[in-house]
């Protein structure tokens, strides 16, 4: 996909490239690129790396591992770092889910270790009444349990490999509970919703 991108070339300033931080409010050569109803998917993504084409032919956004501080640029070409798809250097990289914990630690892009973990716990319950509510209950202290156990997980190989950077993706909701673990860089906290409605990935 980036060799596809990198490959496109333009005549001069045919080329928009941008680093969208904010969802309220995008960047003037963007909502003059496109329509309404691209913009609303734009914001939607936020925060993205957005590159389209004078042409219209090409639209398209990404949310790298590595969000770049925000900036416009019209040129011949799109601006990519490989570097925010791909970091360097030493890296812990956990992926989280309801049930599930896979954490790796990678040097120079090979994984040196890894240790993950699967919790048991309850599906998603159809029924309504006094018997959903307990299950719901059940269900969602299975799945704290297994917050407290990748959280100590993560820490641990944290502390262990000293890493450059950690990425931390996964389940929406579940990303942004544990994006309070004090020794991970700020990732940004998802809307209020609840556990049933992880959907989208970080």
């Amino acid at each position: 996909m980036l060799g596809r991108l990198e490959s496109v070339e333009t005549g001069r300033e045919g080329a928009l490239s941008a680093a969208i931080s904010d969802d309220n409010t995008l960047p003037d050569a963007v909502t003059t690129a496109v329509d309404d109803d691209c913009a609303g998917v734009i914001r939607g993504a936020a925060p993205t790396l957005y590159y389209t084409d004078d042409a219209g032919l090409l639209s398209v956004a990404l949310r790298p591992p590595i969000m770049p501080d925000a900036f416009t640029a019209w040129d011949d070409r799109f601006d990519i770092d490989r570097e925010w798809f791909q970091p360097v250097g030493r890296l812990v990289f956990a992926v989280v889910r309801a049930d599930v914990c896979a954490v790796g630690v990678y040097e120079d892009g090979e994984r040196v270790d890894f240790e993950g973990f699967e919790s048991s716990v309850k599906s998603e319950h159809s029924k309504g009444g006094f018997s959903q509510s307990r299950f719901e209950r059940i269900r969602d202290e299975q799945i704290d349990e297994h917050l407290d156990d990748s959280a100590d997980l993560i820490e641990t190989l944290i502390e262990d490999s000293s890493p450059d950077r950690v990425v931390l993706t996964g389940e929406e909701v579940i990303v942004g509970e544990l994006a309070e673990l004090p020794t991970t860089p700020p990732v940004p906290t998802p809307g209020e919703a609840s556990r049933r409605d992880r959907t989208r990935v970080c």
